[in-house]
C-alpha cells in the first residue's frame, strides 16, 4: 500500500549527485571537494584520495583475503561516498547535531538536510537521514 513503506536505493542517491552536477554544471567530485567540504571545515575528507593522503587509506579485502581499493566506474564519486579522517567524521557529526557556526547558506543546507520528507510507523525520513522517536 503507498505510503506505508519505504526502500533504500543507491540508484536513487546516485541520481541526486549527478542532477546537483549537471546544475552547477561541473563534476560532482570537483563540486564536493572543492567547494561543499572546504565550507564545512571538512580538511580531511575525499572522494578521490589525493596521492599526500593514500598512506592514512585502509585497504578493504576481497573474498580471497586479498587486499582492494575501491573500484572506479560509472558514477563511482556519487555512489561510493567519502573516504575520511575520524576527526573529520566527529567534526561532520557535530556540525550536524550544531551548525550554528557555519555561515548563513551552509547552516540552512544542512537544516534543510534534517526536514522530514516521508513518515511510516514513526521513522521519518530526510534528504540522507533518519530520525527516529
Amino acid at each position: 500500500m503507498p505510503g506505508t513503506q519505504r526502500q533504500y536505493s543507491n540508484p536513487s542517491i546516485v541520481l541526486l549527485g549527478h542532477i546537483t552536477s549537471v546544475a552547477l554544471q561541473r563534476s560532482f567530485a570537483d563540486a564536493v571537494e572543492a567547494d561543499l567540504l572546504p565550507q564545512l571545515g571538512l580538511r580531511h575528507i575525499y572522494i578521490r584520495i589525493p596521492q599526500r593522503a593514500m598512506v592514512d587509506y585502509a585497504w578493504g579485502y576481497d573474498a580471497k583475503n586479498r587486499p582492494v581499493r575501491v573500484s572506479p566506474g560509472v558514477f563511482d564519486a556519487e555512489a561510493y561516498g567519502v573516504k575520511s579522517t575520524a576527526a573529520d567524521v566527529i567534526r561532520f557529526v557535530q556540525i550536524q547535531l550544531d551548525p550554528s557556526g557555519l555561515e548563513d547558506p551552509m547552516r540552512r543546507a544542512v537544516a534543510g538536510t534534517h526536514q522530514g520528507h516521508f513518515e511510516v510507523r514513526g521513522m521519518v525520513q530526510g534528504l540522507g537521514w533518519e530520525q527516529y522517536p
